[in-house]
This record gives C-alpha cells, sequence and structure tokens, in this order.
C-alpha cells in the first residue's frame, strides 16, 4: 500500500480536523450537523428559519437515512460505511495530536484520549516537524 507525508499548518490541521468530522458525522445520518459549518452558524438568526431547516434536514434524514429525528448511527454500526470510519480516525489521531501539542500537560476532554480504531485501515501518525 502506497504511503504519504503531507506537511500542513497547525491551521490547515484544524481544518483538516473539522472537515472529517463533519463528513463522519453526515455519514453517520447526524445532518443537522451541517447548519454548524462555520459558513452558516450564524446566518439563521430566527427561530422560524431554523425550525424550517431543522424540519428539512429531518425529511431529508427520513428519505435518505431511514432515520427518525435526532437519531443517528453509531460509528461501528453496519449501515455506516467504512470511508466514514476512515475520516472518523483519521480526525482523531489529528485532533489528538493538537489537543497535546496546545496542552502538554494533558486534559479530561476527549481530545487528549487516544485514537480508537474503527476502521479497516490502519491508524495514521502525525507528528510535529
Amino acid at each position: 500500500m502506497k504511503k504519504y507525508k503531507l506537511e500542513i499548518t497547525e491551521k490547515q490541521a484544524k481544518i483538516i480536523t473539522q472537515s472529517l468530522n463533519l463528513f463522519s458525522r453526515i455519514g453517520m445520518g447526524q445532518l443537522e450537523e451541517i447548519i454548524n459549518h462555520p459558513q452558516w452558524i450564524f446566518t439563521v438568526d430566527n427561530q422560524y428559519d431554523r425550525d424550517i431547516i431543522k424540519n428539512s434536514i429531518n425529511t431529508l434524514k427520513k428519505h435518505l437515512c431511514n432515520l427518525d429525528s435526532y437519531s443517528s448511527f453509531g460509528i461501528y454500526q453496519e449501515e455506516v460505511d467504512d470511508i466514514n470510519r476512515v475520516a472518523w480516525d483519521l480526525q482523531q489521531v489529528i485532533r489528538h495530536k493538537l489537543a497535546w501539542d496546545r496542552n502538554p500537560k494533558g486534559g479530561i476532554t476527549v481530545d487528549f484520549g487516544v485514537p480508537m480504531k474503527s476502521s479497516k485501515e490502519d491508524l495514521a501518525k502525525i507528528e510535529e516537524i
């Protein structure tokens, strides 16, 4: 299997992590996460519009994912394709490294926990250069 190295900045690593998180969550049926995208999070400023968006997302979720409102699949469920697990694993690895770089003493948030493999791929490796 081919392997690649990618040199990125801390900001780019954060954006990659956010992107992979959104990608994997959409793959688990968490379509409501779309409105939490930084581009849109502050654009809906009234409850009426939020309700319309939520209803639209719930309709899409029902027809696309066969899921009820406020439900989703877990990352390990068979309904979730491995491509989403690869994205999930990769974002965990990057998130973990960023957390320890930010606070070398550690912390109690999920970011500091050892990434758990969910896909068929080996976990990625990341190091500061």
